[in-house]
């Protein structure tokens, strides 16, 4: 690599997974022989001007905050970025893949791959899972090593349903009187509850956003993220309320009201259950957390 590291560190191991962030100077990096695990590149700030070639294709423009390239294990890449970079690297071995498609859906180990092709695009489920995967780890795992591996098989199963070679497999062996939720219907429903987290939200409402029955639609929506969407919005103001008490001097009432809870003792009750700790004990251990 040419260009300068400037700050590099590595956020947590926790077995198949690896996490590294890293500030970096203009420069270009690549592999004439890929790497061994498959890496997941997020964006953490606007890049003007970045270059990407592999798997025989050039890119060649402004990389956005909140975009996702992967690059499958094993695969000849180069990168040549024009300004600095900061960005986090999720890295899984091949065989948690494999095994986790055997174990999920009785795939055929051998044929598990993640897509070449999968570059600067957006996800926000995926976004959202792994924004919480950096922060748990990064405030020295608050909820400890079971959580951490909970939202790591939550990212590698998402990746495995909307971004591996199998994708469509999958879709084809759930049940059809289950299903799953399309890409495009996950990104509609996880961008509604992000823009209305402070309401009232009922299945009937979040179905309404994709046209389909609040029945299925709670099926589909737990087989598509692991999680039944009751779960899924407090796990998502639960969240929010972490940034608002660490970035803001809002009191623990005020961020109750401003992330959706009925009042702060609703928000501690929930807040203590999923964190361990209460809203006025994270505030002052946790506060500026970058």
């Amino acid at each position: 690599m040419s260009g300068r590291v400037m700050t590099s560190r590595e956020l947590a191991h926790w077995g198949p997974l690896a996490l590294d962030e890293q500030y970096q100077a203009p420069g270009e990096c690549g592999s004439a022989h890929g790497q061994a695990e498959h890496v997941v590149i997020v964006q953490l700030q606007d890049m003007p001007r970045c270059q990407q070639q592999w798997a025989g294709r050039l890119q060649d423009h402004a990389q956005l905050h909140g975009t996702f390239s992967i690059i499958p294990a094993y695969m000849t890449h180069h990168w040549r970025w024009f300004g600095n970079a900061h960005d986090l690297h999720l890295s899984f071995a091949p065989s948690f893949f494999a095994e986790l498609a055997q174990r999920t859906w009785t795939f055929d180990a051998a044929r598990v791959e993640l897509r070449d092709d999968c570059y600067d695009f957006r996800d926000p489920f995926l976004w959202r899972l792994v924004s919480a995967l950096r922060m748990e780890v990064f405030l020295t795992n608050i909820h400890g090593s079971l959580y951490v591996s909970e939202l790591s098989d939550h990212v590698a199963t998402h990746l495995l349903r909307y971004h591996s070679t199998l994708a469509e497999q999958v879709k084809r062996r759930l049940s059809p009187h289950v299903g799953q939720l399309s890409f495009a219907q996950l990104r509609t429903v996880v961008e509604y509850i992000e823009t209305h987290l402070t309401e009232s939200l009922s299945l009937d409402t979040l179905a309404a956003t994709v046209g389909v029955d609040r029945y299925w639609f709670s099926k589909q929506f737990h087989r598509s993220t692991g999680m039944p969407p009751y779960q899924y919005v407090i796990f998502q103001r639960i969240e929010r309320a972490k940034r608002l008490l660490m970035h803001s001097t809002h009191t623990p009432a005020e961020v109750a009201q401003l992330v959706g809870f009925a009042d702060q003792a609703h928000l501690t009750r929930l807040f203590r259950r999923y964190v361990g700790i209460t809203p006025g004990a994270f505030t002052k251990s946790h506060r500026y957390f970058p």
